[in-house]
């Protein structure tokens, strides 16, 4: 007999660098104990661009469960972290992010602390034999409330794990996949089960839910580096949307003694997966009675792989584009 799922959770991920349609971002997998769990419930993920659902066919298994349902994402594009700002500069390595329904209600609409994901919505991750034993002598809180043990326990187990250490001053949250040679998640979306039955009942229709990443902004330098240029003696980039954005004309050193002109954004603009096409490069007149000369027509848009930065200005970020 073919069994009936019904969708209680749908998950979407929503990046501002993109179509809301498109953000396909992450591909979802999940450990053997948490497949297992899916199994136990029957409960179903099913992926779709740019999210998934969480189907049941026995709602009655979910109810007082306090099992947690661990789901890791893994990212897709090598360039996320480059137009994606998660409010720190440059790629957490030793992190993961998560998002989490533990103490917090779903119908709030949000498994993280802020309008976007940032790094504060981060654990630190178990995956170096450095960083295990700092933690030996902490005691340890773990969220899922069916585990327990000390961190001896959590490595030889092999058990995936999310658990915290407090002491007087601090609270830290860690992740441990199960192995420390396993290839690392950018995140995962951890669901004690109960709260999943309960809000699903209180809502009375499928819980929706969207991941939000804030599009990183950069200062764009057009970079004269041809020399057809050179003929122009009063260049400017203008913003054909109200002229919102000025531009700066400086010097760029290409090489060595070779330094030409260039055009900096006076303000941060944020980074599109669709061109712009907002900026034309002018020639403006020399006599009051002459007309200015539309050099470039459309200049083109930062993309993620033209990002720069300075080591007196770490948190801000410059896009050159070379035309």
């Amino acid at each position: 007999m073919n069994q009936s799922f019904t969708n209680i959770a749908t998950f979407r991920f929503v990046h501002e660098f993109m179509d809301p349609e498109v953000a396909d971002l992450f591909t979802v997998q999940l450990s053997g104990d948490s497949r297992r769990l899916l199994s136990n419930l029957q409960l179903l993920i099913k992926p779709f661009n740019g999210g998934f659902h969480l189907l049941c066919s026995d709602l009655e298994l979910l109810q007082d469960e306090q099992s947690l349902l661990m789901i890791r994402l893994f990212l897709k594009d090598p360039y996320f972290y480059n137009y994606t700002d998660l409010g720190g500069g440059g790629r957490p390595d030793l992190k993961v992010f998560h998002f989490s329904n533990a103490d917090k209600s779903f119908l709030s609409g949000r498994l993280f602390s802020g309008d976007y994901v940032t790094i504060k919505d981060s654990l630190d991750l178990i995956g170096s034999a450095a960083l295990a034993p700092d933690l030996e002598s902490f005691e340890i809180d773990f969220l899922d409330p069916t585990e327990s043990g000390d961190l001896n326990t959590i490595i030889s187990s092999q058990k995936e794990s999310v658990f915290y250490t407090k002491n007087q001053n601090d609270k830290r949250g860690y992740y441990f996949s199960g192995s420390l040679l396993e290839k690392k998640a950018f995140g995962i979306v951890s669901l004690v089960i109960g709260n999943l039955y309960n809000d699903f009942i209180e809502n009375g229709d499928v819980l929706e839910f969207e991941i939000k990443f804030k599009t990183l902004q950069s200062h764009w330098k057009y970079i004269l580096s041809d020399p057809v240029y050179d003929k122009f003696s009063n260049l400017s980039v203008v913003d054909l949307k109200g002229n919102e954005i000025q531009f700066q004309i400086g010097d760029f050193e290409i090489q060595p003694n070779k330094i030409v002109r260039s055009f900096e954004s006076r303000s941060l603009i944020p980074f599109k997966s669709i061109n712009q096409a907002r900026f034309q490069l002018i020639d403006k007149p020399s006599e009051p009675n002459q007309s200015e000369k539309v050099v470039i027509k459309a200049l083109p848009s930062a993309t993620p792989n033209q990002l720069f930065m300075t080591p007196s200005k770490p948190d801000i970020f410059f896009s050159h584009i070379f035309i």
